[in-house]
């Protein structure tokens, strides 16, 4: 049984298609060629289809197969076939001809009085929903590791919330689990750098993720900047590195500068907020995702040290489950967390000057 916008379609259909006709003469008659049968099979409420009653609503408005056929752009052998197959559906002729005009029987009149509501039901189930923001109503789950929720995440969460009042975030935890949990439908997104996913994932690629090395302002690093003029990667390993654990989202981003040295860092601290407290009173040095780093400079005494980390490319990606890539709602969503994702100019020009900044750090 099949119900549309709380209209039960099938019942309707049933009546139409069932109920016997009011006059009964026509039965034995060859009428315009067609012949009528009354099995069964022929009742079905499962024959009918909207294009059926679309051209029986503009025979009985426009009277002509001729007319019928204009106004719907379609052939005049298309309406003949169609009346052809209603006849025999309904047990009834439908239109007998009154001179050039086809007039529509007792039975056709009936079946007419239901068609506004029931194709208006029809048109509704497959008529593209218009989304409008300002009123959904949605409970948005994303699974991201701290630095992407802080930066990334939450700044499109407000900005939806200014447009959407009613729209609430549940931050989930990014873990080995989370892909699972986005095809059991216990998560909507997760933000992670790019990796094999499912093939029932849809994935965008927000930026390229971007590492600075973070240190406590007077770290000897500039010393050796200034003795030397620059500063390559190799130059930092008499000191130790503080790095965040996260085996599950692609270590080997940060192991690539240089595995031996960084396969083992002194300190792992499980979230990116931790780095710059971690080596405030010591020589250690934090690798730290660019917008991380360049606000912890405005936050914490530390600084960033001139170099360019050239780890393996690895994209910021945003991923989904197929059951919501045409939801409208999620599409928006979508849209504005890759607004956000994307870093700015002023970003990526603040970027820049960081890593080709021969400041002193004090």
């Amino acid at each position: 049984m099949v119900f549309i916008g709380g209209f039960q379609v099938q019942q309707v259909c049933e009546v139409v298609v069932n109920k016997a006709p009011t006059d009964h003469s026509w039965k034995n008659k060859k009428l315009a060629t067609h012949t009528f049968h009354t099995s069964a099979s022929d009742l079905s409420w499962t024959k009918i289809d909207s294009e059926l009653l679309t051209i029986l609503r503009s025979l009985v408005m426009t009277g002509s197969q001729t007319k019928t056929a204009l106004s719907l752009s379609k052939s005049q052998s298309t309406i003949s076939r169609t009346l052809s197959r209603a006849r025999t559906l309904f047990h009834d002729p439908l239109f007998v001809h009154n001179g050039s005009m086809l007039v529509p029987t007792n039975r056709m009149l009936e079946i007419y009085g239901h068609l506004p509501k029931l194709l208006g039901e029809m048109e509704a189930l497959f008529a593209k929903e218009i989304f409008h923001p300002e009123s959904l109503n949605l409970h948005l789950r994303v699974a991201a590791i701290d630095y992407a929720a802080q930066y990334i995440i939450l700044p499109a969460f407000h900005a939806m919330k200014r447009i959407a009042p009613r729209i609430s975030i549940e931050l989930q935890q990014l873990n080995a689990d989370t892909f699972r949990r986005l095809s059991l439908g216990l998560v909507d997104m997760a933000m992670r750098l790019e990796c094999t996913a499912p093939n029932e994932l849809h994935s965008l690629e927000l930026y390229e993720a971007k590492l600075l090395a973070l240190v406590r302002k007077g770290h000897p690093a500039f010393d050796l900047l200034r003795h030397k003029g620059s500063l390559h990667f190799d130059d930092l390993l008499q000191w130790e590195f503080v790095q965040v654990n996260r085996t599950f989202t692609g270590l080997e981003w940060t192991t690539s500068l240089h595995p031996g040295a960084l396969s083992h860092p002194a300190v792992m601290v499980p979230y990116s907020s931790l780095l710059a407290p971690t080596i405030l009173e010591t020589n250690w040095i934090a690798l730290a995702s660019a917008r991380y780093a360049l606000d912890a400079v405005k936050r914490w005494p530390v600084a960033i040290l001139p170099i360019r980390l050239d780890c393996v490319k690895r994209m910021r990606t945003l991923y989904w489950h197929d059951r919501t890539h045409l939801d409208p709602a999620m599409q928006w969503v979508r849209s504005m967390i890759a607004a956000y994702g994307k870093p700015s100019s002023a970003e990526i020009a603040e970027y820049e000057i960081a890593i080709q900044d021969t400041g002193n750090g004090s």
